[in-house]
């Protein structure tokens, strides 16, 4: 998962993580975890730098929004899924 968030000066500041949720719901908790890789973007072109053992392929690619409140017992990454803007699949 790429998260990308406003920096400081209003540019785009970009991190990676791995999504653990299997199936993607509208409100639902996103279950993440840390990843080793590296998000570089170019233009339209996003690309890992760096070796991530849990990432084998990728079959499904999702432009999502987040919205994040404080972490609680329902939901302990308080970020939830708040709207799927579009889905590609191989």
């Amino acid at each position: 998962m790429i998260t990308v968030a406003q920096g400081p000066d209003s540019s785009p500041s970009y991190s990676a993580g791995r999504l653990l949720t299997n199936e993607l719901e509208l409100n639902g908790c996103l279950v993440t975890e840390e990843s080793q890789v590296e998000p570089r973007v170019w233009g339209r072109v996003i690309a890992f730098l760096g070796q991530d053992p849990g990432l084998i392929s990728i079959s499904e690619v999702y432009a999502i929004e987040v919205t994040t409140d404080d972490p609680d017992n329902d939901c302990k990454s308080g970020d939830h899924l708040s709207k799927i803007i579009s889905q590609m699949t191989k």
